[in-house]
């Protein structure tokens, strides 16, 4: 029986993740085929923007095809495994991210709080329900960081 574990190795490896993400491309496998994308970039801008914005058009043109309930439903966030975090963290990169000088650059989160949760998180298990919802804060607070850091900040990853 497969766990929701085996869905980011079954994306990465599979459905074509593992390439676009070598190459810093977002793509969407259904929606890479040579008709549809023909038939999307011949769309009026009109149809793009407004009330059709996002997957507007998608969800009114499936509309007698899909379920209610998938209609209605809300963009759900995927986070990439909680194991994934440990690696970055122990990193020069991470260390530097979660420093207290950059921490204090950023000046959103308490430096000390931080230290804190990293000192949990080594703690405890990274598949148990605690050890996702660290990795996954920490996951979040190191990206707000390297955004910063790399964005606003004009450093580099070097």
């Amino acid at each position: 029986m497969a766990t929701i574990y085996d869905l980011p190795a079954y994306q990465l490896n599979f459905l074509a993740d593992r390439q676009e993400m070598t190459h810093s491309i977002e793509g969407r496998v259904p929606f890479l085929d040579n008709n549809v994308a023909a038939f999307a970039a011949a769309l009026p801008s009109a149809l793009l923007t407004g009330d059709w914005a996002g997957k507007s058009l998608i969800r009114k043109a499936f509309a007698r095809r899909l379920p209610s309930a998938t209609l209605a439903s809300q963009k759900k966030i995927f986070l990439s495994p909680p194991t994934a975090i440990d690696d970055v963290l122990r990193s020069d990169w991470g260390h530097h991210l979660m420093s207290r000088a950059v921490t204090d650059a950023v000046g959103v989160f308490d430096w000390r709080k931080l230290a804190l949760l990293r000192t949990v998180a080594k703690a405890v298990p990274a598949r148990s329900g605690l050890g996702t919802w660290l990795r996954t804060a920490l996951t979040m607070m190191i990206s707000l960081h390297a955004l910063h850091h790399l964005f606003i900040a004009g450093g580099s990853r070097a």
